[in-house]
């Protein structure tokens, strides 16, 4: 599979249409792309979604997991048996906590990307990937109600006397 000449929407295309039962399905990564496998399990969750923004959400929160794996081990090729474990979305909530603190994402858009990839880790689990059986689920962020909507004085009809 080809693909260092192909856009992103190719490839995610491309990985889309290769048809997906089981872990050995799942492509290899290779030197110039090392989270090829990693993708391609994520592109199995895209297959399963309906919604314009749900498949957005998926492709963001690869970005997402990828930088995060990246940040933890570098340029090497990711195998997910040997990068899943029953501490990867606890991991990641760590991972998006630090990016909340560092105003980089708000708590709402981190409870999306842990509960998409959740989806996507219960997807290895469904195609047994090797020694990744089961996952820690961590608590949601939580909920801050935004400032424009603390307090409101009048509403819309007593606005409009």
């Amino acid at each position: 599979m080809k693909s260092a000449h192909l856009t992103s929407k190719e490839q995610w295309a491309q990985l889309q249409s290769l048809s997906v039962s089981t872990f050995t399905d799942l492509v290899a990564p290779i030197p110039s792309e090392p989270h090829k496998q990693l993708m391609h399990l994520f592109a199995c969750q895209l297959k399963t979604t309906i919604s314009q923004s749900h498949r957005a959400d998926v492709k963001s929160t690869f970005k997402y997991v990828s930088k995060f794996i990246k940040k933890k081990l570098g340029d090497q090729l990711i195998y997910l048996p040997s990068v899943l474990n029953e501490f990867s979305l606890d991991e990641f909530h760590s991972y998006l906590k630090h990016c909340i603190l560092e105003d980089q994402i708000h708590n709402r858009y981190a409870n999306i990307l842990q509960s998409t990839y959740k989806n996507v880790l219960n997807k290895a689990i469904d195609l047994k990937t090797p020694n990744f059986f089961r996952f820690y689920l961590p608590s949601s962020f939580c909920y801050y109600t935004r400032v424009t909507e603390r307090y409101k004085p009048y509403s819309d009809k007593e606005k409009n006397v």
